[in-house]
Order: structure tokens, then sequence, then C-alpha cells
């Protein structure tokens, strides 16, 4: 007779193993790690006790006990939530017989281990938890936005994401992801946002994707895509609403790793999820209907109404009232889509200037716009800034304003005087108009009585040697002659064209005409003089052709009103040269250009470049905005430099220019990719060097237009992989001449860093222009001509001599304080320290025992690191940093601006002095948005206790920026260049004399 029960065998198994009578559901036995588990210290703590007590901590039998379904000799293995222990298991049930009784034996299986603090969350007490957050607010946005936040932050996820179908295309609307997690992390719908259509857009179940269930031989696709993001867990699943897929509810990377749990939430939310999208489409399309103008998106009668009754506007505020000169007579005239047009037109001018919220259309031909919390003076200036607006869009407008700070003055009477300040604007245009007198003007009369500028007009008209269509216009009177046979191939009646740049515009094929016309606002709103643009355009015969159209615009003296436009079309000959997305000239007119310049032997110089992660940027905008930013990108390059180069669009992301003149390479570089900068940012796109640039000189670098057009792609391509490098030129990667370098850069590293040396630019104090520090500068000279450290620099990172050199530019620093030490003891100097040296292990003691050796205090030296440094081998630049600090040595952000800035950035990494690029102050003497940007920067750095220091400022327009806005120190060539050491020694005076230091 069996007198030891069986399961007394598992006692030290690292398993839960439990038995319980059939009958009375009293725990018999746990063993040893089931106890440990339940924290139960002694057998007597639950024998005879009830299972469901000790294990769920129910008061009655479980509903789901598998007693009336487990067999004596089979194991039935299912998995339950335990809420006493907070996990799921995997539960393996069977009968043994003991001493005449059947009783149920149980093993449970944690199927993942989980770690010790972590709450695993009860279904249903998760989800009406979760459905009570959202009782704080009546906006479905509101809520779906509290629900992935509830469930990222509960769940541990790293990103949550709700995608939503439009046009068969899922777009994502509403998103969590994990603060953790770096600023640039790529989800995995955003690296392929069509797999989840091609690939399970039939499925109505749940998708749940574990990273250790998929084999790079089974489906290698999804194998890369997880390897690539980084994806460990993902769940999708489908958004029904009226039994039709409306969208996708994402998880990734949930830590808390129970399957089943998450999916049994995840499957009762997106119900709700469902619920609250509708609601949401339901009230915009409530909202759209009731309270918005359907032609122009603007708000109508019935919501200005509504608004006054409310008494919802804040004093003080300005009221405009504009009525659209002669709608009729254009109606009649041009039809009813020409009204429509201009309507829309002007709303979205009161779009842009006015809150949207704001903007009421009130009758067929008027609009009223009201402006908040805003002073007299700034009311003043906005209304000056919308007739303008309309006067460049050829809008004829006449507009009344009111403006009131009292708040007892009803809003009907302000409306009331802004109608009749509008009456009287209007009769005042009426009195203007005089078409008989258009109509009967020569060329000489245009002369004689209109603002004629005969050097822009000659200048214009000879720019070509082929035959040219030109025109000449005043801006202020909106008349403009051309000549006869652009008024013939065009299909215009007169030589005098009123209103010439709208009917032109009309002329432009559609597939062209956006593009035209947000140039053509762009040059108007940035001042420009110069206009240079290419485009399709019908004749007269309603064949298109090619124009390629270069003007100049004169501009009033103090830059506020355009005078005077004066421009040339040439016809290009064939369609099929052009590349339709550029507007530039494509590989073909290339290499026949090229082929014509390679038969003299002068020299000329070719400009490669090509637009890095530009397919990034595609799925994220869109092709069709991809390709409107490419456009603009090359529009500018093309007004900017297209007076020295001739631009072509190669293939793909990669393009070219030709110039016979002999630029500066490092200022042309940097211009180009200044371009470029700006016009991302546009687009929220931060990239510090978003263009590959390299330069081919033609004879050195081939003599043929096949072999300089192989040039430029083989070095473009490498440039795309060199990130921190702001040019390549040819003759930089062939193979002789850079075993030359790198074997001179050794020769001279051997021979006491010989041809190696050191300059300092000095740092000036914004208030008072006193140096009180200088960043020390490597340079290095070949075959007696310098090398630009864009160039030497790479190598030695390259071949790791960065190290050794790096070592010789701290100690030289340190003798340079040394002789400044009793002179100016308080100066500080600045070593810039690459990442190749932190990850050397020997770098901070040299840095330790050269201020020993030199008896010099660390308080005195600042290392400058870039933002990128921060994020490579975080573990090493952490230790390095605390070691500095422990001596006293200072850090500064440098470059501040040009990668993925953000405040966290400041927050997150211990510096004390921030670095401004030079590229964050361009241009602001003529941006006040970019003056305000600016400013946000610096205020947010003195926020968060850094210091600032603005470099490169060049002139007095920067440095009156950047001293109203308060950085506290300056490094530019407004004050002085990089010094040799000695000139940078003799700035300052012999002891007990004080220096204030001025413009160089």
């Amino acid at each position: 007779m069996q007198t030891t029960p069986p399961w007394m065998f598992f006692e030290e198994l690292n398993t839960s193993v439990y038995v319980t009578d059939i009958e009375t559901y009293e725990l018999v036995y746990m063993n040893r790690y089931a106890k440990e588990l339940y924290a139960i210290q002694s057998d007597e703590e639950y024998k005879n006790k009830k299972c469901y007590q000790i294990l769920y901590d129910y008061p009655l039998p479980c509903s789901f006990c598998r007693n009336s379904q487990i067999k004596k000799g089979e194991f039935l293995e299912w998995e339950h939530y335990n809420p006493v222990l907070g996990n799921s298991y995997l539960l393996k049930d069977t009968i043994f017989t003991f001493s005449g009784r059947n009783y149920h034996f149980h093993m449970a299986f944690a199927p993942h281990v989980q770690s010790a603090d972590l709450e695993v969350p009860n279904p249903e007490a998760f989800i009406n938890q979760c459905l009570l957050q959202t009782y704080s607010t009546d906006e479905p946005d509101e809520s779906l936005n509290i629900v992935l936040n509830y469930m990222g932050l509960h769940l541990k996820c790293d990103c949550i994401y709700i995608y939503e179908y439009s046009a068969n295309m899922l777009y994502e609307t509403y998103s969590y992801t994990s603060p953790e997690l770096p600023k640039d992390f790529k989800t995995f719908l955003s690296q392929h946002p069509d797999y989840y259509s091609l690939h399970w857009s039939n499925c109505r179940e749940p998708v749940l994707i574990h990273a250790d269930m998929i084999t790079s031989h089974e489906d290698p696709e999804l194998y890369e895509l997880f390897q690539k993001v980084g994806i460990k867990a993902l769940l999708l699943v489908p958004i029904i609403h009226a039994k039709h897929t409306v969208g996708l509810f994402v998880l990734e990377n949930y830590t808390v790793d129970l399957p089943v749990i998450i999916t049994s939430i995840c499957r009762v939310m997106v119900h709700f999820i469902a619920y609250l999208i509708s609601r949401r489409d339901l009230k915009e399309r409530l909202e759209q209907v009731g309270y918005h103008d359907k032609l122009t998106n603007a708000l109508n009668r019935h919501s200005l109404s509504e608004s006054i009754e409310r008494d919802l506007f804040i004093r003080p505020l300005g009221i405009v009232y504009c009525d659209i000169v002669n709608m009729k007579m254009l109606n009649d005239t041009q039809g009813h889509v020409k009204g429509d047009e201009v309507l829309i037109s002007v709303s979205s001018i009161l779009f842009n200037l006015f809150t949207v919220q704001r903007v009421y259309r009130i009758g067929g031909d008027e609009f009223l716009a009201v402006s908040e919390n805003i002073t007299k003076k700034e009311f003043q200036d906005k209304v000056q800034l919308l007739r303008q607006s309309f006067k460049q869009k050829h809008l004829e407008v006449s507009c009344g304003t009111s403006w009131s700070d009292n708040a007892d003055k009803a809003f009907a009477i302000l409306i009331d005087e802004a109608d009749q300040e509008m009456y009287k604007d209007k009769q005042r245009t009426h009195r203007k108009q005089n078409s008989n007198t258009i109509e009967s003007m020569t060329l000489q009369y245009f002369i004689q009585n209109c603002y004629f500028d005969n050097e822009t007009f000659i200048k214009s008209i000879t720019s070509r040697e082929t035959v040219l269509y030109f025109f000449v216009g005043d801006m202020q009177k909106n008349l403009f002659y051309i000549s006869d046979n652009m008024k013939e191939d065009l299909g215009f009646s007169n030589n005098l064209v009123y209103d010439f740049i709208a009917l032109l515009e009309n002329k432009i094929i559609a597939e062209d005409r956006q593009r035209y016309i947000d140039e053509s606002r762009r040059i108007f709103s940035e001042k420009q003089t110069v206009f240079n643009i290419r485009y399709r355009i019908l004749g007269k015969h309603n064949e298109v052709f090619w124009i390629h159209c270069q003007g100049i615009l004169k501009w009033k003296d103090d830059n506020t009103v355009p005078l005077f436009f004066s421009g040339t079309m040439q016809r290009l000959k064939n369609e099929s040269f052009m590349d339709g997305v550029s507007g530039m000239l494509n590989l073909s007119v290339a290499m026949d250009t090229l082929t014509t310049m390679c038969e003299n032997p002068l020299p000329f110089l070719l400009i490669g470049f090509s637009l890095r992660d530009y397919a990034q940027i595609n799925i994220l905008l869109g092709h069709k905005k991809g390709n409107e930013l490419l456009h603009q990108i090359c529009s500018q390059i093309e007004i900017h430099l297209g007076s020295a180069f001739l631009f072509f669009r190669l293939t793909g992301l990669y393009f070219m220019g030709i110039t016979r003149s002999a630029p500066d390479l490092e200022q042309l570089a940097a211009d180009l990719n200044r371009i470029v900068v700006s016009i991302y940012k546009e687009y929220n796109l931060h990239l510090v060097y978003p263009c590959a640039i390299t330069f081919v000189h033609y004879p050195g670098d081939g003599k043929t237009a096949s072999d300089l057009i192989e040039a430029v792609f083989t070095i473009t391509k490498k440039a795309k992989r060199e990130l921190n490098i702001p040019y390549l030129e040819y003759a930089s990667i062939k193979d002789s001449f850079s075993q030359d370098i790198i074997f001179s850069i050794q020769q001279d590293i051997t021979h006491n860093f010989r041809n190696f040396r050191i300059v300092v630019q000095p740092q000036v104090r914004t208030t008072t222009g006193e140096i009180v520090g200088g960043e020390v500068l490597l340079r290095w000279s070949y075959k007696g001509k310098n090398v630009p450290p864009s160039q030497f620099i790479p190598l030695l990172e390259s071949t790791y001599l960065i190290i050794p050199v790096g070592k010789w530019v701290i100690e030289q620093a340190v003798l340079i304080y040394k002789k400044l030490s009793k002179i100016k003891p308080d100066i500080r100097l600045s070593i810039n320290i690459s990442y190749l040296q932190v990850i050397e292990n020997s770098l901070f003691p040299f840095i330790r025992h050269t201020l020993d050796k030199h008896n010099v205090a660390g308080h005195n030296f600042v290392i400058e690191l870039t933002e990128t440094h921060f994020d490579k081998m975080p573990e090493y630049m952490e230790k390095f940093i605390e070691q500095c600090r422990e001596s006293d040595i200072s850090f500064a952000v440098d470059d501040f601006g040009t990668g993925y800035s953000s405040l966290q950035f400041l927050l997150k990494y211990p510096a004390e002095l921030v670095k401004l690029d030079r590229s964050i102050i361009y241009e602001t003497t003529h941006s006040r948005k970019k003056v305000d940007f600016l400013m946000s920067i610096i205020y947010a750095c003195h926020r968060f206790d850094k210091e600032v220091c603005v470099e490169g400022v060049e002139n007095i327009g920067e440095f009156d920026i950047v001293k109203a806005a308060q950085a506290d120190y300056i490094q530019g060539y407004y004050f002085y260049k990089p010094l040799e050491t000695d000139d940078f020694l003799s700035l300052f005076p012999p002891p007990h004399t004080h220096l204030v230091l001025t413009k160089n």
C-alpha cells in the first residue's frame, strides 16, 4: 500500500505545485515554490482551507474551476490570470488517486518571467479605471488621448498609436510615446506603413507578434523590420465600426508580457475607441454644417450671432470688415467659378492673418475678421499687412476697421463703425478705376506716366542671347507692358495688360500652377529681388510648352512696397529637356552642356548635391508634399545661386550645378546647406547636414562629360554616408592623394607635431565687449598650404590619429592659459573633444596629469561636445563627464540647434554653456520670426541655468539682435577672427590695467 503521496516528489521543483480535494475544494498540499510565491510559512496556514480562498482570494468556488473537465492519466492545459499573484499562468491539471480518494493536481507555469516591481493589471478593473478617466471631458479628441496615455503608462508600452483609414491609406491620428524613448525613435508602421495593408488588411481579429516567433527564414521581411526598429512585441487590433474596419490600434513593446490579458483588454477598448471616433466625426460634421460657410470654410453669420450673444470676444479687440470690389461684374464676365476662386483666396488670406475661429463670411462678398486681446498699434500693423496681402494676390478688396478697449462698447457698434469705414474705402477704389484710360495707353505713355527703371529693364531683357519674351510692370498700378511675341504666342489682346500676373497664372497648367503661386507669394513675403522659375504654360492654340521666367523686382528704399517688375521669358525648345518635379534641366541636357564645355580647355567647377533620408521625408509628408518640398528647395537654390550656376537634376535625388567662376567652396557649401536647412524648418524637419555636397573640377577630375558626371555620382554617394562633413571634393577620395595626406600627418605627428598649430578665437561678453575666453582650434598645413579642418579632421578620426593629436591640443591649451594666468586668471579656454578620444580610457588621466604638471586648475577649461556626442557611447561619455566635473572642468554643448535639439536635451545633460550655431542667427536681420526663435532659445537656456554663447556673429545687425536677445557671450568675426597664439596673447595688457575691447 502506497504511504507517501505521489506529489511529494515535486517538493523541490521550481514550479508551483498544489493539490486540492475535488469534493471539498480543500488544499492538501503546496510545494516549497508555491508556498514561497504566496508567502506561506508553514503547512498549517493552508491545510484544510479552501483553494479558492488561498489561491484566488474568492469567497466562493471559482466559476472557471476545471474539476469537471480533468481526467485521470491526461493533463488539461489552460491559461488564466491570477489576481493575487498579479500574473497570468499556464496551468496543467490532472487527477491523482491516493488512499482511495481523487485529488486535483495543479502545476502553474509563468509563461514569461516578470520583473519584481511590475504591476500586472486586472483586466476588468483596468478597463473600468481607464473609462473613468475619460469622464473628465466631453471632447472625443481629449478622451482618445486620455485612453492612449493611460494605457501607455500602465501597460508600460513604448508606443501606442491609432491609425485611421482615409482613401484606403492608413494615417496616424493619435499617439502615445514613452517619455523614455529617444526623440528620433521610429515606430514599426512609420518604417513600413503599408505592411499591415499588404498582409493583414482582411483580418478582423487582433494580430499578436513576438520577436521570438519570427525567424529570418520564415519571414525575412518582417524579421528585418523587427530587428531594424527594435520591436520585441507588437499587437495590432482592427478598429471596427458598423461592420467596417475604420482603423488600427497598435501597441509596441509593452513590458507587461501577458498576451492574453493585453489582448482581452484591447478587444474591449477598441469598441470604445470606435465609439469615440464616430462621436468625433459626428461632432465635426455637425459643427461644419451648422457654423461654417460651405465654399470658403469660414464661419457663417449664425456662428457670429452666437459668439456675440455669448460674449465670447476678449477686449481689447479690432474688427476688419472686408468687401470684394466688383464681385458681381467678375461673376458676370468671368463666371462664378472665377468668383468662387476669389472668395476662397480672400478667406485664405484672412485665415493666415487672423485666427481661423474668428473669420466670418457674413454676406455674398463680405467677410468680417476679429482680432482679440490686441493693442491698437498691433492691430493697425496687422491690417496693413492684410492690405499688402490682398495687393500681392491682385485682389480688389475694400476694408474698414474699428478697435476698442472699452468693455462696455457694444459689439454691434464696432461692426457698424467698421462697415462705414469699409464703404468709404470702397468709394475711393471706384474713383481710381478708369478702364478707358488703360485701354488707350501706349508704351510711350507708360514710360512717361508710370514708374519705369531703365537699368532694371535693360538688364532683364539682355540677359539671354536667344529670342525672348519680355515684360515690364508698375506694381502699384498693376499695369504691365508685354512684348509683341508674348502677346501673340500667349493670346493676349493688347500689349498693355492690367493684372498681368494673375492672368498669366491662369495660363499655367494645373500641375504647375500652385508651385508658381507659392513661389510668387514667397518672393513678395520675403522681399526678394530675383525671380527665377520654370513652368508649363498654355499657348494661344492650347499647345503646352515650357517657359523659363527670370525677372528683377525693385522695391521702395525702405523695402516695404514693390515698385517695378521687369523680366524675360525663354520658351524652352523641348518639354523632354525638363524635370517636371524640380523644374531643373535634366540629365540629357547636362550631358550635352558638359560635352560642349569640355571642348574648351578653360577650367570649370561642378557642384554635386543630394538630399539625405528623403525617402523617410516622403513617408512622413506623403509623396505629393514631398514633391512640393523638393520643388521649393530647387527653386530657392536657383534663385540664390542661379546667377553663377546652371543647375540640373541628374536622376532621383542627385543634382548638379556648373559654373566657370571660382567660388569659395566652404562658403558655397555652407550657403547651399543653409538654404535646405531653412526650408526644412518650415516643414518642422531639423537636420544638421540634410544635403550631401561635393565638388568636381575640370579638367583635373575628368576630361569628358561622362567622366565628370560619373565623378559627381561617385563622390556624392560617398558624401551621403559621411554625415558630419560639410562637403567633399572628388580629389579627396583618390587613393594616392588620401594616402599621401595620411602619411604626411603621421610624419608630422612623429616629428613633434610639425605643421600643426593652434589658433584661438576670442569669446567676448555681450554687454561690455570684454574678452572672457577663447576657443582653441587646430590648424594643419600641407605642402605650405592650409588644409580646411573639414578635410583633415575626418582623416584624423578615421585613422584614430585624433587621439595623440587631441592630447597635443589639450597640452597646448594648458600652456596658453599658463602664460595668461597672471595677467587674466579668470579667463576660460574651450577645447573640442571627439567622442573617439572619450572612449579611449587614457584621456582623462592625461588631462588630470597635464593640469597637475603645469599647476593649473580645471575650472579654467571648458570641454565642447556636440549634441551627437552625447548619444554616442553614453556609458563612456557619462563616466568621462563625471570625472571631469570632479576636477571642476566645465562642459559646453557646441552647435546647439543644428541637430534634434530640444528643451529635454538642456535638462538631460550637465552642460553649463550652450553654444548656438551660426545657422540660427542667419538672416535674423530680415525675419522677425527668426529673431523671436533666437530669443526663445536663449530664454529657455537661461531658465535652465545655462549660459549662452552665440557663434558666427559677423555684422552690426546681427550683433544688435544677439545683444537684444540677452545672449551672455559672442564668438564671431564681428569682434575677432581665429588668431594665432601670439596675436591672441598680445590682446591682454600687463597686470594692474583694465581693457574693454570692442570691434576689431
